[in-house]
């Protein structure tokens, strides 16, 4: 028995998981200009942990 994995499931692609935790991470804080969001954006992908990463992939 074959299943057809679905590529486009959030539940089976962990970025979409990642985009998540991020987006809420981001909207904590206040920009009041483009490049603001943009280091805003970069400083909370570089605090989530790897473990985070690799757990949602395990969890795949």
């Amino acid at each position: 028995m074959k299943l057809k994995v679905m590529e486009m499931s959030p539940d089976l692609n962990p970025i979409e998981h990642l985009w998540g935790i991020l987006k809420q991470k981001v909207e904590k804080h206040h920009m009041s200009n483009i490049q603001q969001l943009r280091d805003v954006i970069m400083e909370e992908w570089k605090r989530i942990p790897a473990k985070t990463c690799a757990a949602l992939v395990k969890s795949m």
